[in-house]
């Protein structure tokens, strides 16, 4: 587990090899451990800005109806993550962006969903890879959307 925690690509022999077992019990262990719920998806750390993103923005905002506001968000172009809160807003997201106006579009975007009532904004740079512990379902889904 902690070889492909560090490297989910890392071929099953070269773990055999250091583990002294065949390639095909490490291959067996794998299939149990997916089995059995312990693996539920291998993934991987992209540069967003090597693909024309700038920046990450980070949404806390207050809402009235969370459920359906999550469920908006989740279809919304460029947001990577969104998680239900508590404290002083309802829900986080984070989106990335190519620059202000892809932001600004994003938050106006958010801003209009009903039951919205603020947005809170932070925002960072990309000074290293997308992390792969973060990444969701909804990034395939950016890389596949059209600028």
């Amino acid at each position: 587990m902690n070889e492909l925690i560090n490297d989910a690509q890392i071929p099953f022999r070269r773990i055999a090899l250091k583990f002294g077992v065949s390639p095909e019990t490490v291959r067996k262990r794998y299939e149990k451990m997916k089995t059995e719920g312990m693996i539920n998806q291998c993934m991987i750390s992209v540069d967003l800005e090597k693909i024309g993103y700038n920046g990450l923005a980070f949404l806390m905002i207050a809402c009235k109806d969370i459920a359906a506001t999550i469920a908006h968000l989740k279809k919304m172009r460029n947001v990577l993550f969104v998680a239900k809160t508590t404290g002083g807003c309802d829900i986080v997201i984070m989106a990335a962006s190519r620059d202000m106006a892809d932001l600004l579009k994003l938050v106006e975007g958010v801003k209009t969903l009903s039951g919205v009532d603020r947005v809170d904004i932070f925002l960072s740079t990309l000074d290293a890879p997308f992390p792969s512990s973060i990444i969701t379902p909804g990034m395939a889904l950016l890389l596949r959307k059209k600028s």
